[in-house]
C-alpha cells in the first residue's frame, strides 16, 4: 500500500502492551511495512499487569529485543510467594505459613512499571517509524477483507488497513462490534487496586528466623500473594518507593466484599493484620482504580477476514498467576505468523494456521483457567497440593510449548473447526491438570471431615525449588518436546498429587502409610478404578476401621466448581 496518512499495512488499536510490542515486533521484522497504532489515551499510567511470567520475558528477549532494556530499567522477579492467615486475620507476616523461593533459581521473568514501560515503548516505536496518534479513539470499524477495512477516529482520521489488530484491552471496540465478548460466568471475580509509596519493606519485617529463610533472594521482588476465603491481595513492586496492591475476590465465595472507594478498599486492607503492617504509617496513594466481572473471554481470536485480537480484548482470566503478559506473546507471535503467511499468498495455509490458532488458543485459556480456579480457599494445605504439580505443568509444557512455537499447527493439514475444538476440549477435561483438581478436592473433602482446611496456614513454610528436572523441557526451549515426554511429564504430574494427597491423609489421622503399595494407588487412581479415599484405607490399612469420612463435605468449604460451559 502506499503510505498515505490515511492508509497502512497494518492498523492496531491500542498503544499499551499488547499493541505496542506487536507494532515493535512486527517493524523489527518488516521495517518497510507501514504500522499505524491508534490509542483513545492522551498519555500512559499504570496499567493493569505489572508481574510478568516468563513466556513474556522470552518474547521480549528474542522478538523484541528488549533484553536489556528490561534489566535495566526493571525490577527481576523472584518468582511467586503466597502467606496464609488465620480466620480471624490476626496473624503477623512472620507467623503465617509461607510458600516460595529460598533461592532465585529459574528463567529470567520481571516486575513491570507499566507507566514507564508503556511510554518507553511508544517513544521506541515512533523511533522506528511507526505512526503512533494518541488522543484517537476509533468510532466505527467497517470490515472489508479485499477492499481494506476502514476506522474512522475521534480526531477526524480515516485509515484504511490491509490487517486490522484490536489490541484495545477492555474496550475492545472490534471485540464488541462483532460481538465476541463473552463474561466468563464460571468465574465472576472483581478487583480494586491502588499503586501506593512508602510502604513497609517486606524482607524487614518478622524475626530473625523469618529472615533467615531467604538465602540471597527478596522476598520484595517476588510477586507476593496474601490468600484468604474467597478473596487474595497482590503486591508487586513497581520501583524503590512504589508497590502495586490489590485485592480480588470471587463473588459466589466472598458475596459479602463489597469496596466503593479509595477510602473503603483502604479500612479492608487494614482489616487484615498483615496488610496493616505493610502499610505501615507513612503510605502514600499515588492512584487507585478497580473493575468489576473483570474475567471474559472471546468467542475468537484470529479471523482469515484479516483481523486478530490480542491482549485483554481476546481474554482476561485473573490477575492471580499473571497470564496476561503470557497470553499476548503468544498471540502476537501467531498474529505476525498468520500476517506473514497471508502476505505470501499461501491462502490454504493463512486459513487452516487460523483455525490451529484459534483452536490453540482456547486451550491455551482453558488450562491456565485450570491453574487459576480452585485456588479461592486461602488454605495452605490446598495450595500446597495444587501448585508443585501445576508448577510442573507451566514449566514442563506451557512455556516451552510457547518457546518452539508449537501451536498446534502441522503443513499440509486440514482443519474442521468444529472436531479440533472436540479434540482440544476433550485433553482438557481427559487432561492432568483437571485430574490434579480432582484429587484435591477429594482431598479438601476429606480434610473437611477431620481437621479442617485451616490448620495448617500458621506456621508451616514450603520453599518453591524450581528444579533443573522441573524446567528440563524449558532449558531445551521445547526442541526436545514429543508425545512420549508429555506423556511422561503428565504421568509425572499425576504421581506428585496422588502421593502428596495420601501423604497428607496419613498425616492428618495419624495412620500408617505403606509405601510399597502407593504406585499401585496411583496407577488404579489415574486409571479412574478408585477414589483417592478408597486408595486411601487401601495404602494405610489400620484406617480402615474409620467410619468417619465424610463424603458430602465438597460443598460446605468453598471451593470452586471446574466448570467451563460458560466459557
Amino acid at each position: 500500500m502506499n503510505q498515505l496518512d490515511n492508509e497502512c499495512d497494518v492498523l492496531i488499536i491500542g498503544a499499551s502492551m499488547a499493541g505496542g510490542c506487536l507494532a515493535r515486533q512486527i517493524k523489527l521484522k518488516h521495517p518497510d511495512m507501514d504500522v499505524v497504532v491508534i490509542d483513545r489515551k492522551s498519555d500512559f499510567d499504570y496499567g493493569i499487569g505489572e508481574s510478568m511470567l516468563e513466556i513474556f520475558w522470552d518474547y521480549a528477549a528474542r522478538d523484541l529485543k528488549l533484553g536489556r532494556y528490561l534489566d535495566c530499567y526493571h525490577l527481576p522477579k523472584h518468582g511467586l510467594r503466597f502467606f496464609f492467615d488465620d480466620e480471624r486475620h490476626d496473624l503477623n507476616i512472620g507467623q503465617m505459613s509461607e510458600m516460595g523461593r529460598t533461592w532465585n533459581e529459574s528463567i529470567p521473568a520481571h516486575q513491570i512499571d507499566r507507566q514507564r514501560f508503556d511510554r518507553d515503548l511508544y517513544e521506541m516505536n515512533v523511533a522506528s517509524g511507526v505512526r503512533v496518534y494518541l488522543d484517537c479513539a476509533s468510532q466505527d470499524i467497517r470490515l472489508d477483507r479485499e477492499g481494506g477495512h476502514v476506522v474512522t477516529t475521534s480526531d477526524g482520521r480515516t485509515i484504511r488497513c490491509k490487517w486490522l489488530v484490536d489490541a484495545g484491552g477492555l474496550h475492545a471496540p472490534l471485540a464488541r462490534k462483532l460481538d465476541l465478548v463473552r463474561l466468563n460466568e464460571s468465574h465472576p471475580i472483581s478487583s480494586r487496586w491502588a499503586r501506593i509509596r512508602n510502604t513497609q519493606h517486606l524482607d524487614y519485617l518478622g524475626d530473625d528466623v523469618w529472615r533467615e529463610r531467604m538465602n540471597f533472594n527478596s522476598r520484595f521482588l517476588s510477586t507476593v500473594h496474601f490468600m484468604y476465603q474467597g478473596y487474595w491481595f497482590w503486591m508487586i513492586p513497581l520501583d524503590a518507593d512504589v508497590v502495586s496492591i490489590g485485592v480480588v475476590w470471587h463473588h459466589e465465595k466472598a458475596p459479602q466484599i463489597e469496596i466503593k472507594g479509595q477510602a473503603e478498599f483502604v479500612s479492608f486492607m487494614r482489616r487484615h493484620r498483615a496488610l496493616a503492617q505493610i502499610l505501615g504509617d507513612d503510605f502514600e496513594i499515588v492512584d487507585y482504580s478497580g473493575m468489576k466481572l473483570m474475567s471474559r473471554i472471546s468467542e475468537q481470536f484470529y479471523s482469515t477476514d484479516r483481523w486478530f485480537l490480542t491482549g485483554m480484548s481476546a481474554v482476561f482470566l485473573d490477575p492471580l498467576f499473571s497470564s496476561g503478559s503470557a497470553y499476548l506473546a503468544d498471540a502476537n507471535r501467531m498474529i505476525l505468523d498468520l500476517i506473514e503467511t497471508d502476505m505470501a499468498g499461501d491462502q490454504e495455509a493463512f486459513a487452516n494456521k487460523t483455525v490451529a490458532y484459534n483452536a490453540h488458543s482456547r486451550w491455551w485459556i482453558e488450562n491456565f483457567l485450570l491453574h487459576i480456579m480452585g485456588n479461592y480457599h486461602g488454605s495452605y494445605d490446598l495450595m500446597r497440593q495444587l501448585f508443585e504439580p501445576l508448577l510442573m505443568d507451566y514449566f514442563g509444557l506451557i512455556l516451552p510449548v510457547s518457546m518452539a512455537r508449537q501451536w498446534g499447527y502441522e503443513p499440509g493439514q486440514a482443519y474442521d473447526p468444529i472436531e479440533l475444538r472436540r479434540i482440544k476440549r476433550k485433553m482438557i477435561e481427559e487432561g492432568p491438570a483437571m485430574l490434579v483438581h480432582k484429587v484435591t478436592d477429594e482431598l479438601a473433602d476429606f480434610l473437611s471431615g477431620r481437621e479442617g482446611l485451616y490448620t495448617r496456614n500458621q506456621g508451616e513454610f514450603f520453599d518453591l525449588k524450581i528444579t533443573r528436572d522441573y524446567i528440563k523441557n524449558s532449558l531445551t526451549r521445547g526442541r526436545a518436546l514429543s508425545p512420549e515426554m508429555i506423556g511422561k511429564l503428565h504421568g509425572e504430574m499425576l504421581d506428585l498429587a496422588i502421593r502428596m494427597a495420601l501423604q497428607r491423609m496419613s498425616q492428618s489421622t495419624g495412620a500408617a502409610l505403606e509405601t510399597e503399595r502407593l504406585p499401585e494407588a496411583v496407577r488404579r487412581i489415574v486409571a479412574g478404578d478408585a477414589t483417592l479415599v478408597e486408595m486411601y484405607q487401601y495404602c494405610c490399612p489400620s484406617s480402615r476401621q474409620d467410619a468417619r469420612l465424610d463424603k458430602d463435605s465438597g460443598s460446605q468449604h468453598g471451593r470452586d466448581t471446574l466448570a467451563f460451559g460458560a466459557v
